[in-house]
């Protein structure tokens, strides 16, 4: 009787802990690229998703990083392995390369008041990384939406100022919080753990761009310029601007009120040389295809005053398909090319 009772102690407790955790937007998904700027001594690194890794029984992803590569091309063959990464109701847990230990890299379960002790890494890429933790407590939290998709964002500061500050004053030093937004990661960069809270001048550590499939769920750029090999990967701005961008979600924002589909024009057409699609506000994916669905040409394009030109000169007469793929965008048109 007893073993009884425990197995419906156990199955009680399981039950209990399905029902407190929440549903969150996953963070590791296949097809995702983070662009980060300054993680790891100021390199620019991009990451992505590996192969299945097992460590201790328990599955993770290998999780890799490019580095100063130009133009920026993702490329799995040379890409380095940085460390193994797992995601369980809602928590995202990271052993670093050459470690055993498991840390707590993001806990999106986290309401006001709640404490986390998270890890930051002391290191680089190519190296293991130190135990080094950070208390943080979560002041306050709300939701933004991104793209159409709703997604919790946590604000955590040192608890010390938690506990002695008014919340209004709190909200003024949202820029030197630690930012988390569900699914997308930290707007310090997706590793760096780097706490901005007493930080005075320059941020160093940003996310600059999250992917999936070609297409932009998150850029922040605020206090940087653009890599002009790729938009999405970003240079410290020379000009001594400020560095970073902490509470500013101006950027976030105009992602998610991307133009309307229904918006876009393709002129000429027909064609000869060239044509344009406007208007354009971020980075599309342009495809050229055939009468029979063959790719003819494909390129990312970064529109000029709204614009993005597509060269086509040399293709032949006929009549074409151009599919373009952007945040918030995915629309065909029928293109007639002619000859001169």
């Amino acid at each position: 009787m007893k073993s009884v009772n425990r197995l419906l102690f156990g199955l009680l407790s399981l039950n209990a802990a399905a029902v407190g955790a929440q549903n969150t937007q996953p963070l590791l998904e296949s097809g995702k690229t983070w662009s980060c700027y300054g993680d790891y001594f100021f390199y620019n690194v991009k990451y992505r998703l590996g192969a299945d890794t097992v460590i201790g029984e328990l599955v993770y992803k290998k999780m890799l990083a490019n580095t100063d590569i130009q133009p920026f091309v993702f490329n799995p063959e040379t890409a380095m392995y940085k460390s193994a990464v797992r995601e369980s109701n809602g928590q995202v847990f990271v052993v670093e390369k050459g470690f055993l230990a498991e840390h707590l890299l993001y806990d999106f379960n986290l309401n006001t008041g709640d404490e986390v002790q998270f890890y930051r890494p002391s290191g680089n890429i190519n190296q293991g990384v130190l135990p080094n933790y950070v208390t943080g407590k979560v002041y306050k939290t709300n939701q933004v939406t991104i793209n159409g998709v709703s997604r919790k964002r946590i604000y955590i500061h040192d608890p010390f100022m938690v506990n002695q500050l008014p919340a209004q004053a709190l909200n003024q030093l949202d820029s030197q919080a630690d930012i988390w937004i569900e699914g997308l990661g930290a707007k310090t960069g997706l590793f760096s753990r780097m706490p901005q809270w007493g930080v005075v001048g320059p941020q160093p550590h940003l996310m600059a761009c999250v992917e999936q499939d070609g297409i932009v769920l998150y850029q922040n750029n605020t206090g940087y310029t653009f890599d002009p090999t790729d938009a999405n990967f970003i240079l410290p701005a020379g000009d001594g601007g400020t560095v970073g961008d902490g509470g500013n979600d101006t950027l976030i924002t105009a992602i998610g009120a991307q133009i309307s589909p229904t918006q876009l024009s393709l002129y000429p057409n027909p064609a000869t040389n060239f044509f344009n699609i406007q208007p354009i506000t971020g980075r599309a994916l342009v495809g050229v295809y055939d009468i029979d669905g063959n790719k003819i040409k494909e390129q990312e394009y970064m529109p000029i005053n709204n614009k993005i030109r597509v060269n086509i000169e040399g293709m032949k007469d006929g009549l074409y398909t151009v599919r373009v793929r952007g945040a918030g965008i995915s629309k065909n048109f029928r293109l007639l090319v002619t000859t001169p």
